[in-house]
């Protein structure tokens, strides 16, 4: 059953309107929109959420890219489907926090944005943003303080891959 053939019910509009305004006011925080959280959070069915997710791919909302979801379109568009070539995600995070920090963006002593934040940035998941965080944290560029996040530890050491990305 294609979703031009779905007839929505009251539940399932409301679900897309709460939705839709939660992408608008910038409260989908990972920016990725899993399938079974809609179903868990607004209690409708797979042909619901098939029908939700085309109607805001629709209005130009969000995108879907095979094998890696359906994901928030930012102002900016989303930069995970702008990656440099021949960059991986953690790659990129890596070089535009390292960017960051060698421009002052980040100062020396000052707490990065947390994962989440950082994920919604860039439109990856937090848990991509914290691989990013490995390289840097192994070259002393930033360190780990459990319970409060992370901080910048020196502006360059070394490793500078003098990138300039999308930012």
């Amino acid at each position: 059953m294609s979703s031009t053939s779905y007839e929505p019910t009251r539940k399932t509009l409301t679900a897309l309107d709460d939705l839709r305004a939660r992408i608008v006011g910038g409260k989908v925080g990972r920016r990725s929109l899993l399938r079974e959280r809609i179903l868990v959070r607004y209690r409708v069915d797979s042909l619901a959420v098939g029908w939700i997710l085309d109607s805001l791919r629709g209005e130009g909302l969000i995108e879907t890219r095979m094998g890696k979801g359906s994901r928030v379109i930012t102002q900016a568009g989303p930069i995970w489907s702008k990656l440099p070539e021949g960059l991986t995600a953690v790659q990129f995070i890596e070089r535009m926090v390292r960017s960051r920090i060698a421009d002052g963006t980040y100062a020396v002593g000052s707490r990065l944005p947390s994962i989440d934040v950082l994920g919604a940035e860039f439109s990856f998941a937090p848990n991509t943003v914290a691989k990013g965080f490995r390289p840097l944290r192994r070259d002393g560029l930033i360190e780990y303080r459990r319970g409060l996040g992370s901080f910048v530890l020196a502006k360059s050491v070394g490793n500078d891959h003098g990138f300039a990305g999308a930012g």
